[in-house]
């Protein structure tokens, strides 16, 4: 009786481990999240990788959004020439941690 049981679960077991393959190659990696998309969602996306994701760096120029990823990996995304980015950073002790 537990041979039987063990050929009922190995279909079911097959299955779930092609949808957990599955899942992981959906997961983008997060190199590829900053490609086309615009200066705007890059900038939410940094501000968003702040906290979520510290082992990535991310600064933005006069020009472009710079991301630098751990693996050496860098994407840029250019601004908008006729717009501008400032940034106010309100401090009571020091300006930057």
């Amino acid at each position: 009786m537990i041979q039987k049981n063990q050929k009922n679960c190995f279909p079911l077991l097959i299955l779930s481990a092609f949808i957990v393959l599955l899942l992981a190659g959906c997961s983008k990696e997060p190199y590829k999240q900053v490609q086309n998309i615009t200066p705007r969602e890059a900038m939410d996306l940094a501000n968003s990788w702040k906290d979520e994701k510290p082992e990535i760096t991310s600064y933005v120029t006069t020009q472009k959004v710079i991301f630098e990823f751990p693996d050496g990996k860098e994407q840029e995304i250019l601004l908008p020439e006729n717009e501008m980015v400032i940034s106010v950073a309100p401090y009571e002790t020091f300006t930057h941690g």
